[in-house]
């Protein structure tokens, strides 16, 4: 506050009363603890007692610096969820020729000929049942394929089967090995195309001959003929997963069955050949041959 007595030439000023009004102009006049009269704009001169007076300023004073101005802080970032991924795009399927290739292991169950009921003597196979396990035991299967690849899922195709059979219980000490081949036909499924893993179905039948060393018991000796047996698989069926590893390349690991009858025979069995139709004692014998296979399928 300024305690001058008197001003000599008016100054622009401000005076502010007790009840916070505000008055600007010339301060003609400074009486300390008595009155200040102040010059305003228009003109008027306004004499104010010092008791209503808050405080007053002359302009030439020196006044405190503005309080600095700060920029206003960025707004907070915020990511919210990602976006989604955008929509897959699918191979466009075109038909096209499909090569396979299957290999795994190959077990036997059931009969070369006859009936479990007519089973009476392993020491004499050539009576009215041998059993398949008589003959051959376990192995090793591979198999080669044409096919058609007529939708995303589905392929046909035709089928040639090598299998390498262990010797049974009947025909230990001989020196082969039992074989079996099979030509057929069959259709197979992926279940997701586009997808990494599928389930993997596969249906068909084939024509099977297999050939063994068959036990031939003469005066107390056992020698070892080789003997053949043919028939159809009415049914081969396999159930896995398939893993496309390409888009033209899958890998199918599958568990597989396939049983049927074999009804010509021919060697130690019956002489020059016989049908189990012919009336010659020997009837067909349902078999079955089962494992644990991988097949690689190419389309081309």
């Amino acid at each position: 506050m300024l305690f001058a007595t008197s001003v000599v030439q008016a100054e622009q000023g401000r005076v502010v009363l007790v009840g916070g009004q505000v008055l600007e102009g010339d301060i003609e006049q400074v009486v300390n603890g008595d009155y200040v009269i102040i010059k305003l704009a228009n003109g008027e001169l306004k004499g104010i007692p010092w008791a209503d007076i808050d405080s007053f300023t002359f302009a030439s004073a020196s006044t405190p610096p503005p309080p600095p101005v700060y920029a206003a802080p960025p707004p907070a970032v915020w990511y919210g969820p990602p976006p989604p991924p955008p929509p897959r795009r699918l191979r466009r399927f075109e038909p096209s020729w499909n090569l396979g290739v299957r290999v795994g292991t190959m077990a036997v169950g059931g009969n070369v000929y006859g009936h479990d009921h007519d089973y009476y003597d392993h020491d004499h196979p050539s009576g009215p049942q041998l059993r398949m396990s008589d003959v051959a035991s376990w192995g090793w299967m591979v198999e080669g394929d044409v096919g058609y690849h007529f939708s995303p899922s589905w392929t046909v195709y035709a089928l040639w089967e090598h299998g390498e059979l262990d010797h049974g219980d009947l025909n230990s000490g001989s020196g082969r090995w039992g074989q079996t081949n099979a030509v057929g036909f069959g259709i197979n499924a992926n279940t997701a195309p586009y997808d990494t893993i599928g389930l993997y179905v596969d249906m068909g039948a084939a024509y099977r001959w297999m050939s063994f060393s068959d036990p031939i018991l003469t005066q107390g000796t056992t020698t070892y003929g080789r003997s053949s047996a043919e028939g159809f698989d009415y049914l081969r069926i396999a159930f896995g997963m398939s893993i496309n590893v390409a888009g033209d390349f899958r890998l199918d690991p599958h568990f597989y069955v396939s049983s049927g009858y074999f009804t010509r025979f021919h060697g130690s069995i019956c002489g020059s050949g016989c049908s189990a139709y012919d009336g010659q004692g020997v009837e067909a014998g349902f078999h079955t041959l089962s494992g644990f296979a991988v097949s690689g399928h190419w389309d081309l």
